[in-house]
C-alpha cells in the first residue's frame, strides 16, 4: 500500500490488504504452523546513550543505500542494457546468470534469500568485516540477476543488504563501546528496517515486520527515530523507478486527479455565441408558443421595455401551460419566468456546471462583464461535458 508512492499511501487497499492477510496468515499456518522465520533475543532499548549511536547507524544505512542503489543501477543500465540492445534478452539473462554462478562457487553466502545470515548477524554471530562482505557480495549479486533481466523482487535482497548495514555498525559500536551498545544484533534489525523505509519510502511496514520478528515493542523508539532519517537522508534515491511521488502523479488515479479539470476551462472557449432569441416581459403565451415551436432553444433570457435583463424562461417553466388555450391571451412571460441566472467569459465551467446544477438549467446566458444586460450567446450543459470529455481524452492520450 505505501511502497506504491514515496510520499502517499493507498488508503483504497488498507481492507483488502488486512482481509487478504488474515486468509493467508491462516492458510499459511494451517499447513506450516505459527513459528516465526527467525529467533530473536528479546532486545529492548533501554539506555538513551543509544540514540546517538542510532542516529549514526540512520546516516550509515543512508550512505549504504546509496551505494547499493548506484551499483545496482549502473550495472543494470550501464553493463546489461549495452549488452541487451546487442545480444538480446535471452542471452544478457544467460550471461548474467553465468555470472552469479561463478560468484556463489566462490561466495556461497550471497545465494538465495540469505535469511539464515540475516538470523546470524541478529543474533550477534557476524563480525564487522564478513557483514561488509556480504554487503557487497549480495549488492554485486542482485546487480548480477535482476540486472541482467533474470526474474526475483527486491524486497528480500534489500532486507538482507540493510541487515549487513545495520549489523556493520553494531558490532563497531559494540567493540567501542560494549557498555552502550551491549546487543548488537538490535542494530542489524533496526538497520534493516532503516534501510528499506529509506530507498522505498515506506516507513510503516518494516517498522511492524520488525515489531512482529521482536514480538513486542523495546525497539519502537530506535526504530522510527532511523526510518525517519533515513527517508530524510534517501529522498534522492529510490528503489522503484516506476514509484511515483503520490496519487496525482498515478496512472491509476488519472480520473481521480481530473474530477476538477473544469476549474481550468474557461466559458469563452466553449459557449455558442451569436444570435439568440430573447423575449420580452409582455409576450403572450399564444405569442410564445410560436417562437418555441421556431427555435431549438431551451433557456430565453427575458428583458424589459427598457432592454434590461429582468428573467430567464426554460421550458420547464412553460411545459404545463404551453397548451392551455384559455390562457393564452391571459398569461404572459413575465408571469412565467424566474430571476436571471447569468455567465461571463471569464468564468469557470466547474463553475458553470455548479449553476446548471443549482437551477436545474439546460442553457445559461453569456453575458458581458461590463454589460449585463448585453447577452453575447448561450452555454448548454452538453457544452460542459463536451469539453470535460474532450480534455480528459486529451490528458490520457498524454499519460
Amino acid at each position: 500500500m505505501e511502497v506504491i508512492y514515496r510520499e502517499d499511501f493507498e488508503a483504497e487497499a488498507v481492507l483488502p490488504a488486512v482481509v487478504s492477510s488474515v486468509a493467508a496468515y491462516t492458510v499459511f499456518t494451517l499447513f506450516f504452523g505459527s513459528g516465526a522465520i527467525f529467533t530473536v533475543p528479546n532486545y529492548r532499548f533501554t539506555d538513551i546513550r543509544e540514540l546517538p549511536l542510532y542516529a549514526l547507524l540512520a546516516v550509515f544505512c543512508s550512505g549504504a543505500a546509496f551505494v547499493y542503489l548506484r551499483s545496482f543501477f549502473f550495472i543494470k543500465h550501464r553493463v546489461f542494457e549495452t549488452l541487451q540492445s546487442r545480444l538480446g534478452l535471452p542471452l544478457t539473462a544467460a550471461l548474467g546468470g553465468v555470472c552469479m554462478g561463478v560468484l556463489g562457487i566462490f561466495f556461497p553466502q550471497t545465494l538465495s534469500s540469505g535469511y539464515g545470515w540475516v538470523e546470524k548477524a541478529i543474533l550477534g554471530d557476524l563480525g564487522p568485516a564478513f557483514l561488509l562482505a556480504l554487503f557487497l557480495g549480495k549488492t554485486l549479486a542482485t546487480s548480477l540477476t535482476i540486472g541482467s533481466g533474470l526474474s526475483g523482487g527486491m524486497f528480500a535482497p534489500t532486507l538482507f543488504a540493510g541487515a549487513a548495514a545495520g549489523g556493520i555498525v553494531g558490532q563497531i559500536g559494540h567493540r567501542l563501546w560494549p557498555e552502550v551498545a551491549a546487543t548488537p544484533g538490535s542494530y542489524t534489525l533496526v538497520g534493516m528496517a532503516a534501510f528499506f523505509s529509506g530507498v522505498a519510502g515506506a516507513p510503516v511496514g518494516p517498522l511492524i515486520m520488525v515489531c512482529e520478528i521482536t514480538q513486542g515493542y523495546g525497539l519502537l523508539a530506535p526504530l522510527m527515530l532511523c526510518s525517519a532519517l533515513c527517508m530524510v537522508f534517501c529522498r534522492r534515491v529510490k528503489l522503484y523507478e516506476n514509484q511515483v511521488d503520490n496519487k496525482f502523479e498515478s496512472p491509476a488515479h488519472l480520473g481521480d486527479a481530473t474530477v476538477n479539470i473544469l476549474e481550468e476551462l474557461r466559458v469563452e472557449d466553449f459557449y455558442r455565441p451569436g444570435k439568440i432569441t430573447i423575449l420580452e416581459e409582455g409576450v403572450t403565451l399564444k405569442a410564445l408558443t410560436d417562437i418555441i415551436a421556431g427555435t431549438t432553444q431551451l433557456a430565453f433570457p427575458v428583458k424589459d421595455a427598457t432592454g434590461r435583463l429582468t428573467g430567464i424562461l426554460t421550458m420547464q417553466d412553460v411545459r404545463n401551460v404551453l397548451f392551455e388555450n384559455t390562457l393564452f391571451e391571459l398569461v404572459v412571460v413575465r408571469d412565467l419566468a424566474r430571476a436571471p441566472v447569468t455567465l461571463t467569459p471569464d468564468a469557470s465551467l466547474y463553475d458553470a456546471l455548479l449553476l446548471f446544477v443549482d437551477r436545474d438549467l439546460a442553457q445559461i446566458p453569456v453575458v458581458d462583464p461590463e454589460n449585463q444586460d448585453d447577452i453575447l450567446g448561450l452555454l448548454g450543459r452538453d457544452h460542459v461535458f463536451a469539453a470535460y470529455s474532450a480534455t480528459l481524452k486529451e490528458i490520457k492520450s498524454e499519460a
